[in-house]
């Protein structure tokens, strides 16, 4: 092959690149709340771009859910509003 064609070969691989990771990219955008997906003929590749992105999205689950666990922990450790010194309760 010659060089010329090499460039061209590999311009519309990553063209058919693009248009398959846009696919998966507009299908997963149509996920809301719990379900079942089914990627028929997906390339390991593909699922690696897929696993990649959700693993960065359970990581920020993790840490918000952490967040939020120690918010309610706080809370929960507080005394409650008659209890509160100052809240007007009789001794």
């Amino acid at each position: 092959m010659s060089g010329g064609c090499c460039v061209q070969v590999r311009l519309l691989l990553e063209s058919l690149r693009k248009v398959r990771h846009h696919k998966i990219e507009m299908g997963l955008r149509k996920l809301n709340g719990p379900m079942a997906v089914r990627l028929n003929n997906l390339a390991a590749a593909e699922c690696n771009v897929i696993r990649l992105l959700f693993q960065g999205t359970l990581d920020h689950y993790w840490e918000t859910s952490k967040v939020r666990a120690g918010a309610r922990t706080s809370r929960a450790e507080l005394p409650a509003v008659s209890e509160a010194p100052g809240s007007g309760a009789a001794p």
